[in-house]
């Protein structure tokens, strides 16, 4: 099955905070639209570079530790960033 490629373009919206008095709510429903769908492009762009990174030990065999190093050090950046969040957060627990 041929990838998809979708090109759209959405305005950048301003940083509004939900707890602001001032506050737009149609201005905070746009921020949150536009968060949600960078986390998602995010987490597709991870998950791409996963699968980039399995083909290439499958591919490379016992030299894959010097022929993938590039793409395992990239995929260790991505997962490991502060901008991802999962469902739930130490922060939530304490």
């Amino acid at each position: 099955m041929p990838e998809r490629k979708v090109k759209r373009e959405f305005k950048p919206v301003p940083d509004v905070r939900p707890d602001d008095p001032g506050a737009d709510p149609f201005q905070i429903a746009l921020a949150r639209e536009q968060r949600a769908r960078e986390a998602m492009v995010a987490i597709e762009e991870t998950r791409i570079l996963g699968e980039r990174l399995a083909h290439c030990y499958q591919t490379e065999g016992v030299n894959h530790l010097v022929k993938c190093e590039a793409l395992a050090r990239a995929y260790y950046r991505r997962i490991t960033r502060s901008g991802l969040k999962g469902p739930v957060e130490l922060s939530d627990i304490e």
